[in-house]
């Protein structure tokens, strides 16, 4: 069985996300009627470089086996439900606010993953109950309410890009929390996300946000 690194497991982790602003450019202007401007491909491909130079895919796909392989292509079709999701959550805006999509997207996903709590054991679930009541609340609850809320004023290719600042925050986190070092690579990868990222913050803003 092999382990996989912490830049693999980064690198499989991220594909779900770095491929979506590829797929929200394409399908924005047909499914929302939002144009592609100069502005928008340029903090795209920023970000996507950014992107790039910190999970350093060419260091990884040189020992790729099958297994790793399968966890790409799920990345991948991950990243395009992901679009979808982005897509979706815009064209409702003026239906529904963001605390109604996020309450109806974690109800419809109890309904559906409820059955495989019964896999856990009373005692392991009595152990980490604090830390599922966090994982619930933070990253899930207020999580979600904030991301839908905020997609009813920033256009769909717009907030694809600024999620990109995601593995960012994650090297971040992981030298804070797990004292993980950042390389110059990783420096400049995460100053070309934020770059992207301010680059569409501001044209969000000489449109008056949405």
């Amino acid at each position: 069985m092999r382990l996989y690194s912490n830049s693999e497991n980064l690198n499989i982790s991220t594909s779900h996300i770095y491929p979506a602003p590829i797929y929200v450019t394409l399908l924005a202007p047909l499914l929302l009627k939002e144009p592609v401007t100069r502005r928008s491909l340029s903090a795209l491909v920023l970000s996507l470089s950014g992107v790039i130079l910190i999970i350093q895919p060419g260091a990884v796909f040189q020992d790729m086996d099958s297994m790793y392989a399968i966890g790409l292509l799920c990345g991948l079709i991950s990243g395009l439900l992901y679009a979808c999701m982005i897509l979706t959550s815009r064209y409702l805006k003026g239906c529904y606010t963001g605390t109604a999509q996020a309450a109806w997207a974690i109800i419809i996903t109890l309904v559906i993953f409820l059955p495989y709590s019964a896999a856990i054991s009373f005692g392991v679930l009595l152990d980490n109950l604090h830390l599922l009541i966090l994982l619930g609340l933070l990253p899930t609850a207020a999580g979600l309410t904030l991301y839908f809320s905020g997609l009813a004023y920033v256009r769909a290719q717009n907030a694809s890009i600024i999620a990109l600042l995601e593995p960012a925050s994650a090297v971040v986190l992981a030298f804070i929390i797990l004292s993980q070092p950042i390389t110059s690579s990783v420096l400049v990868g995460g100053g070309l996300i934020l770059v992207g990222a301010l680059v569409v913050s501001g044209a969000g803003a000489m449109r008056g946000g949405a």
